[in-house]
């Protein structure tokens, strides 16, 4: 299964994934300062990761979070959210971004958001949004 956040420019999103009960900081909590390495599909465990260049101007920037759903044995609930960070680059602007989702043989699952930041008075505050993704479901029901 793969679910993805892409953005263009400053836009200071990024998706979280809470593996099984995992809460922030957790060891099964997998963001951009916690990615693991495509290795961790080996164990049975999801990892990110994050595309493009944002040091470039109007840069495409991407996080792809990938789980080995055809794992045996797993049971439970990964919970897929979105963090949009107010910041002096953002602050008052509109933020866009687009999930994709890949699950199984469906279709793909997208989408669109448009948000207005909150004005610069509220930089470093964060905006979570958890309807950007379906969580993930084990084991797999049709």
């Amino acid at each position: 299964d793969r679910a993805v956040l892409q953005w263009k420019g400053e836009a200071a999103v990024s998706m979280h994934a809470f593996e099984f009960g995992a809460g922030f900081g957790d060891t099964g909590h997998v963001w951009s300062n916690s990615p693991r390495s495509a290795f961790a599909a080996d164990e049975g465990q999801g990892f990110l990761m994050k595309l493009g260049d944002n040091s470039a101007e109007n840069a495409h920037l991407a996080e792809v979070y990938t789980f080995p759903a055809s794992e045996p044995g797993q049971e439970g609930t990964v919970e897929l959210s979105t963090e949009a960070v107010i910041t002096a680059n953002n602050c008052g602007q509109d933020v866009a971004a687009q999930s994709i989702q890949v699950n199984g043989a469906a279709l793909p699952d997208a989408v669109d958001l448009t948000l207005r930041m909150p004005d610069c008075s509220a930089i470093g505050d964060i905006i979570v949004l958890k309807n950007m993704f379906r969580d993930l479901q084990f084991p797999i029901r049709s």
